[in-house]
């Protein structure tokens, strides 16, 4: 039973969602048979959407790696502390982190081999690739983490931004598989870490006041 119409823009969110699971099974392996069969369209839909296997595959990678979803997550975070804050911006950072390296895992793993070395899959630059869409998407993350801080800033020592960068980068160097060593992953802890610092708190010592007004 084949799926009814849908408008271009959700056709094509359709395809792609049906093509990551594949993805992270097959790796760049997956056919195009497999998607139409797991979205439930015509095989020739697809290359009614996407020009090609290869612009699909990566309409799959620009999607996994597309921040929007992550920053409205931030936003709409709740926590009542600061270190409630920054320890769930981490989580969800953690989880798109660990999500985009499972991607590019499963597609090297699965990579073609060429003469020993893993085929490219890169004959002409996806946008992912353009180093200005990935400082706007890091500028996007920087942005969302601001916003959702701005209650507590007359109690950071940094500005807004640097103190969204540093969010930032712990979240990477806390989950990425190239960065971390496994030994530092809970975001509580990385978000205790954060606020209060390496240095132990006396048992009777008030840890610095945070401003729960939240934008």
């Amino acid at each position: 039973m084949r799926a009814k119409p849908l408008p271009p823009e959700e056709r094509r969110a359709a395809i792609i969602a049906a093509t990551r699971p594949l993805v992270l099974e097959h790796g760049t392996g997956f056919t195009t048979r497999q998607v139409a069969d797991a979205a439930g369209i015509a095989e020739g839909t697809i290359f009614r959407v996407f020009e090609n296997k290869e612009d699909l595959l990566w309409a799959v990678v620009d999607q996994t790696m597309d921040p929007t979803d992550t920053c409205a997550a931030i936003e709409a975070l709740e926590a009542p502390t600061l270190v409630e804050a920054v320890a769930g911006i981490i989580a969800i950072l953690q989880g798109a982190i660990r999500d985009t390296s499972r991607l590019f895992a499963a597609m090297h793993a699965h990579a073609p081999m060429h003469e020993g070395k893993p085929a490219s899959h890169q004959a002409r630059r996806p946008p992912v690739a353009q180093p200005e869409v990935q400082r706007e998407r890091a500028q996007a993350l920087v942005d969302a983490v601001s916003h959702r801080l701005a209650g507590y800033r007359d109690d950071l020592a940094l500005p807004l931004d640097e103190a969204a960068s540093l969010i930032r980068s712990m979240a990477f160097a806390t989950s990425h598989p190239f960065l971390s060593d496994g030994r530092l992953t809970d975001p509580h802890r990385v978000a205790g870490l954060l606020v209060h610092g390496l240095v132990h708190l006396p048992v009777d010592a008030a840890p610095p006041a945070s401003n729960p007004s939240i934008p």
